[in-house]
């Protein structure tokens, strides 16, 4: 490896508050599906979630909870 390979960082993006609603989750789907996005944090009380889970399952990032 040289050292600019060395230097380099990965940043992680986060798309906050999916399943608050569908324009939300829709943003946060066509993100992920052009890899802007590395990971979203869900909002697993809304009433969407279990509907709004179910998109989640084929994305390429990482889903984590919103706990506030």
């Amino acid at each position: 490896m040289n050292k600019l390979t060395n230097d380099l960082k990965k940043l992680s993006i986060n798309a906050d508050d999916f399943a608050q609603s569908k324009a939300i989750d829709d943003a946060v789907m066509y993100l992920a599906e052009r890899k802007i996005i590395s990971s979203t944090s869900a909002l697993v009380l809304s009433p969407r979630w279990a509907q709004s889970a179910k998109s989640l399952k084929n994305l390429p990032i990482q889903v984590g909870l919103h706990v506030a």
